[in-house]
């Protein structure tokens, strides 16, 4: 992710990030666990207007956007080489950070749309998607505290009803919904009932492509960071 790389943010944004930087926990692997979703918040919110922010660059994004399918991956790569500039002179081929962010966001809201053609249990799956997708975002950009990166749900499949539950393993059949820790026997997690959201689609809602810990439907997360944001 180029969510460290502040070359293309205002000052503002600037003065904010070394605000934030000035209060990360002294543990560096706190601050490790806090960077990726605190430099997320500030990208989201420089994108405003006709100004985009590079969220998801670089070859580690493009891997974690392709859900380790070969298929996506190609995908992916050909839309990448599609907005990529030549140079003339020497040969090369290029793309900007920007326009890396923008395909991989184009896609993961193609792949959004797209839940609803899905057998069965399409439209189900996609109100599903985007109920969690969004308190995921709200998680992660409201209010005046920040969640560590977190793209993952626990799903406790016995008080489901049973129309739900199968939805939700059509999800988890179709890579939408990953399981982990993944037991390769059944095709669902070994021990306690946890998914991550695709990589694909994540980025239709502004989220670290890691898996994190888990954001509980019912009670907060204590492992947040207080801060206040300039201008709110």
């Amino acid at each position: 992710m180029c969510s460290s790389d502040l070359g293309t943010i205002d000052d503002l944004m600037v003065a904010e990030f070394n605000q934030v930087k000035s209060i990360l926990p002294d543990d560096k692997d706190q601050q490790r666990l806090y960077r990726s979703p605190v430099s997320m918040r500030l990208l989201k919110r420089g994108s405003r207007g006709n100004r985009k922010t590079p969220a998801y660059a670089g070859w580690k994004d493009v891997v974690a956007a392709s859900d380790g399918n070969p298929r996506k991956l190609l995908r992916l790569l050909d839309r990448l080489h599609e907005g990529s500039i030549i140079n003339t002179k020497t040969g090369s081929i290029t793309i900007s950070n920007e326009a890396q962010s923008q395909i991989i966001q184009e896609l993961a809201l193609g792949a959004f749309d797209k839940l609803a053609s899905l057998p069965a249990h399409g439209g189900r799956i996609k109100k599903f998607v985007a109920r969690l997708g969004n308190r995921l975002t709200a998680k992660l950009h409201s209010n005046d505290t920040v969640a560590r990166d977190a793209a993952s749900t626990r799903i406790r499949w016995e008080l489901l009803p049973s129309a739900e539950a199968a939805a939700l393993r059509t999800a988890v059949d179709y890579g939408i919904l990953c399981p982990w820790p993944f037991d390769p026997t059944t095709g669902f997690p070994a021990a306690e009932h946890r998914y991550w959201l695709s990589y694909t689609i994540a980025p239709k809602f502004w989220l670290v492509l890691r898996r994190g810990d888990i954001v509980p439907w019912k009670e907060s997360n204590k492992d947040q960071l207080k801060l206040r944001f300039l201008d709110e």
